[in-house]
């Protein structure tokens, strides 16, 4: 559901900041390329399973073609952490994972988005163990994820000792947003939502987290089941400044690589 105190819409002005040779300028003051995995290379980001209700580990990532996707061999519940801390969110600043998802029929969980955590290595499951690492106090995280399956935007995370409740935005189909964002408002508190086909950041859920080390790691976040499940199309990490000029970039960068990738 949509908040009221997040009714708001942040309408951003495209501006182009590649070069001639299709090169981002880097400044200062722009938005920053994190990754735009044309390597297909994911070496620098770490994997940790958070919740695992089945013994053996089912969900990996992969990259192909300059996007990101995450599959699963078994149906049972498992949460996944894929994280690297080169870049992280500091205050005022917003990351965003732009998409080009393929739409979905499934009918199974297919949660696949953004997330940041305290730390890119959080305590985590090992050896196919089952388990749930998510309140043990040694971590905080927050995602933002589409769930292609049933046309919905969900939210949640935990502040290291309780979850939170899931956030839910339905009836928003997976081919009608160009990205996820998590905004960070001040040390302790964090804007999370998706951006619309018309380059609107839309917030649905404001989260408090004590922890000041949030956002330390910045990557993605996975929650499939099926036994033969893939979902991908992520793409393209871009990290926005305080907001102002640099702001007003960020859907042009976003323009601009959606077109390379056409």
């Amino acid at each position: 559901m949509h908040h009221p105190l997040l009714s708001r819409s942040v309408v951003l002005i495209p501006l182009l900041l590649a070069s001639a040779h299709g090169a981002f300028v880097s400044t200062t003051a722009g938005p920053v390329l994190v990754d735009d995995f044309n390597d297909n290379d994911l070496s620098n980001f770490t994997s940790t399973v958070i919740l695992n209700n089945a013994t053996g580990f089912n969900v990996g990532f992969s990259a192909t073609d300059g996007k990101v996707s995450a599959s699963s061999t078994d149906a049972t519940p498992e949460q996944v952490l894929f994280l690297q801390s080169s870049v992280g969110l500091d205050v005022g600043q917003t990351i965003i994972l732009n998409t080009a998802l393929t739409p979905t029929s499934s009918g199974l969980v297919d949660d696949f988005g953004l997330a940041i955590a305290s730390t890119a290595t959080p305590t985590g499951l090992s050896g196919g163990a089952t388990g749930d690492t998510r309140t043990g106090g040694t971590y905080s995280f927050l995602f933002v994820a589409a769930r292609s399956s049933s046309n919905e935007i969900r939210s949640a995370g935990s502040n290291g000792t309780t979850n939170f409740a899931t956030d839910v935005d339905g009836t928003i189909p997976e081919d009608s947003i160009l990205g996820l964002f998590i905004k960070r408002t001040t040390s302790t508190t964090y804007d999370l939502g998706y951006i619309n086909a018309t380059n609107v950041f839309v917030p649905t859920i404001s989260r408090t987290v004590a922890d000041t080390n949030l956002g330390t790691a910045i990557g993605f976040y996975g929650d499939l089941r099926g036994a033969t499940l893939t979902v991908g199309g992520w793409d393209n990490l871009v990290l926005i400044p305080e907001p102002s000029a640099a702001l007003l970039g960020a859907c042009g960068m976003l323009a601009i690589l959606r077109r390379r990738r056409a």
